[in-house]
């Protein structure tokens, strides 16, 4: 297996399925790969295995089945990867808001961040 142990595409329900059962997709994907569960509490599982799937975002499925890190750990991860997340965009964002030759040594910093924040 390669190096991401799972695909980091986020699932959507799929809610305007005509079937008597929850369906969730990723989302982009053509609609081919489907989650399908067909029993009572269907719709509201395929809600909750939607929801479980987005939040775990930056955690490994080991972590996950180890269960580590615990439920206040992981969910001081599950802030920090989000607010890593939001922190990122927003200094994108202001740097492509400035010139370009900008050189004063913060947007120096600024720009070595992101690089490494979004490097492989």
């Amino acid at each position: 297996m390669s190096a991401k142990d799972h695909t980091d595409k986020r699932l959507a329900l799929n809610s305007q399925d005509d079937y008597p059962t929850g369906t969730a997709s990723f989302e982009g994907d053509t609609g081919v790969d489907k989650i399908v569960l067909y029993h009572d509490n269907a719709k509201a599982d395929a809600r909750r295995i939607v929801a479980c799937w987005n939040a775990c975002k930056g955690i490994s499925t080991a972590q996950l089945e180890n269960e580590q890190p615990s439920a206040d750990l992981f969910l001081t991860a599950l802030r920090a990867v989000r607010q890593r997340e939001d922190l990122l965009e927003a200094l994108q964002g202001l740097l492509n808001a400035l010139p370009s030759a900008t050189t004063h040594p913060a947007i120096k910093a600024a720009r070595a961040a992101i690089a490494s924040a979004t490097k492989g």
